[in-house]
């Protein structure tokens, strides 16, 4: 009788621990206004690959990666989100040249990230060399902060295209990507600050790996050494 109460024990304190472990990350969790949200967006560490917080809040945010900034979520649909930027509208309050510096998002082996709209700036240092760009960027509008100088074009323009990236670039030159307004191509302000905005979205794809991973009930995840790994 000892022995079948026992292996009753042993079942049931077993059975709890796999159950733990299996719903340790829900498939889906409530955010508030934003309704049911599912992966690879998260309310729990180490489940998903980003991680929302303040679901009971007016303004959830998304952190991209462990540590990084917080963005506010607009708004959402199935692998987009609309953000808001609170870093990058201090600078734009300010007319700091700091905006000016390439928006990166983070890399990850199992997720790309892009972000609309958007325009391609080619942003120069060194006056040195301001005679050579002009031959490069010839009918493109430019901007002078700082030390900075900047040259665009709008897509509707009548310009030559854009100059090639890499060896085609003139000195001291590369190319960013800044959020600009969803009407920027038909305005020309006054302040090349008004071209750009704080809000704007962000759209992720899972990789294949990644997506095979999650139909199998696996959970896709980084290692140590920034190779995808699934667990299961």
């Amino acid at each position: 009788m000892s022995f079948i109460v026992f292996l009753l024990f042993f079942f049931l304190f077993h059975s709890s621990i796999i159950i733990s472990v299996v719903s340790k990350c829900s498939k889906s969790f409530e955010c508030g206004r934003l309704g049911y949200l599912e992966f690879p967006l998260s309310n729990s560490r180490g489940c998903g690959l980003f991680t929302v917080h303040g679901c009971d809040s007016v303004n959830p945010t998304i952190q991209l990666e462990p540590g990084g900034q917080e963005y506010s979520i607009l708004n959402i649909s199935t692998n987009k989100f609309l953000v808001k930027d609170h870093s990058l509208q201090s600078l734009l309050d300010t007319n700091s040249c700091f905006s000016f510096i390439n928006l990166t998002l983070p890399k990850y082996p199992s997720i790309s990230f892009s972000f609309s709209p958007n325009l391609t700036m080619f942003e120069c240092f060194n006056e040195t060399y301001k005679s050579e760009r002009g031959r490069y960027f010839e009918n493109y509008l430019n901007y002078t902060c700082s030390l900075i100088a900047l040259y665009y074009s709008f897509p509707t323009a009548n310009v030559a295209p854009p100059v090639p990236n890499g060896d085609g670039l003139p000195s001291q030159c590369h190319v960013i990507q800044l959020p600009v307004k969803s009407n920027y191509d038909q305005q020309s302000p006054e302040n090349v600050f008004d071209l750009f905005t704080s809000e704007y979205t962000l759209e992720w794809n899972l990789s294949e790996q990644c997506s095979e991973c999650q139909r199998g009930g696996g959970q896709c995840l980084t290692n140590d050494i920034g190779e995808f790994e699934c667990k299961r």
